[in-house]
């Protein structure tokens, strides 16, 4: 479940975050949408994914202590 969104326009590349489990900074799971990719969402994704269940594909990384996923493409998630 998406707790949080934030899409933060100040920090270079423009992420997208969605915060699984709970609010960040305290999420437990992390999906980032570059500036880059959000171009091929139809939607804003920090508002239509925000307290939706999700299923989320790709890679994971650590990133500052947090596993994520950088979701390149709207098919990589969808609603459960």
């Amino acid at each position: 479940r998406v707790e949080s969104a934030d899409y933060v326009t100040q920090v270079g590349g423009q992420p997208t975050f969605l915060n699984f489990g709970r609010p960040h900074p305290d999420q437990i799971f992390t999906a980032v949408i570059w500036g880059d990719d959000r171009l091929k969402w139809s939607v804003l994704p920090e508002s239509h994914y925000l307290h939706r269940e999700i299923c989320v594909t790709g890679r994971i990384e650590m990133h500052r202590g947090v596993p994520q996923i950088r979701v390149r493409d709207p098919q990589q998630i969808r609603k459960k």
